[in-house]
């Protein structure tokens, strides 16, 4: 008990914690204070006596505003992390206490090309739970707890992330999609073609260097990529002309099937990359929550658990 006192008289002025944290960010005493709706004497006041309690200064002062020192910057980054897991521990009691919105962390391609044909099923069995969706650049686990307040995700990569259980839900092969007019303009009879056109990718660089070393056994050319925002650009640039991309074939199979698309190679390619049900560990679902996670991993049956081939694979935002 004396040691849990000790510990509690340490965060005892969890007030003043807060308004250095929005100075912090704000880089400002009076936008802080406005924040905060408190006054900037106040504002004042909590930080030197955070200052004076530690021992160390927290801001450079300079002309333009507040610079938080490097004691600063390192209680900052604790102290943000900390809240951030009170706002996830809030939501996650608000949800159990309301027992019916439901927030899903989504990869756009995933939940456009896979989830949007099907979603209407759920409704049609669960007519009671809200559902909302949130995007992510496939980086759900690596955002700060509370930033997206999704109850869970469902990312694409290896399925190892710390402080997350991952369960395997959808698995398919790669494949070398570029639009006819492309095909024509550039001729790819082979693989190794590939190594003068323009690679189209997100942020994945490794995907195209995995399939380059693997099938080629040499890395592609720097200047042939084009880095864009996410898989939907990808995708419109690529039926635009505008290069090649490596796609999860099931998802451009509409593309293929009407000719917009042409698979140049006649072939695809494991991955050894799946896409994932996610969700932080020890956080505990709200019964509507399951519901939509027991629905999913149905739907998704079958549909997971391909064997994996030789190629590696790499870990894009999908």
């Amino acid at each position: 008990m004396q040691n849990g006192s000790r510990h509690l008289d340490q965060i005892r002025n969890l007030n003043s914690l807060q308004i250095f944290f929005a100075v912090s960010e704000l880089k400002s005493v009076s936008a802080a204070a406005r924040a905060l709706t408190t006054s900037q004497s106040a504002v004042s006041y909590h930080i030197k006596k955070l200052e004076d309690d530690l021992g160390v200064p927290l801001f450079d002062r300079r002309f333009d505003g507040l610079e938080p020192t490097a004691f600063g910057s390192l209680l900052a980054s604790h102290v943000g992390k900390g809240f951030a897991e009170i706002r996830a521990g809030l939501k996650n009691i608000a949800s159990l206490r309301n027992g019916r919105e439901v927030c899903v962390a989504m990869v756009p391609m995933f939940a456009s090309r896979w989830l949007a044909p099907r979603i209407a099923h759920f409704w049609e069995a669960h007519s009671d739970v809200q559902l909302s969706f949130v995007h992510h650049g496939n980086n759900y686990t690596e955002l700060p707890r509370g930033t997206l307040n999704a109850d869970m995700g469902v990312q694409w990569g290896l399925g190892r992330w710390p402080g997350f259980t991952a369960q395997e839900i959808f698995a398919d092969d790669l494949v070398v999609v570029c639009s006819p007019v492309y095909l024509e303009r550039t001729c790819i009879r082979t693989e190794a073609d590939l190594a003068h056109c323009r690679l189209l990718h997100v942020n994945d660089h490794d995907l195209w260097g995995e399939w380059f070393g693997e099938v080629l056994g040499f890395p592609p050319d720097p200047r042939n990529r084009m880095l864009l925002e996410d898989r939907s650009f990808q995708l419109s640039s690529t039926l635009n002309g505008v290069g090649v991309s490596l796609m999860v074939k099931s998802f451009v199979q509409d593309e293929l099937a009407a000719g917009t698309l042409v698979n140049p190679l006649g072939r695809t390619y494991p991955t050894q990359c799946r896409y994932y049900l996610v969700q932080p560990e020890n956080f505990a679902l709200s019964g509507p929550a399951r519901k939509f996670r027991s629905w999913l991993l149905q739907a998704t049956k079958g549909q997971a658990g391909r064997p994996i081939h030789a190629m590696p694979g790499a870990t894009p935002a999908h």
